[in-house]
């Protein structure tokens, strides 16, 4: 199945994970967000995801796409 494209990070402070199918790997601006995902940033981190639709979304902590 193909993944589909919901928007990129456009911010990270702090660590900051993206977890697909139980595989984790570090978030930087640029990286891509599908459909899907996990975004995990420490208590103190966030990241900024802008989506395809062009609205921007702010995550701390836990959050599922």
């Amino acid at each position: 199945m193909e993944m589909q494209l919901i928007g990129k990070i456009v911010a990270v402070t702090g660590k900051a994970l993206i977890q697909y199918d139980g595989e984790t790997t570090p978030l930087e601006v640029g990286s891509p967000v599908y459909k899907g995902a996990i975004l995990v940033t420490d208590s103190n981190s966030h990241i900024e995801v802008r989506h395809i639709l062009l609205f921007h979304l702010q995550v701390r902590n836990l959050f599922d796409l």
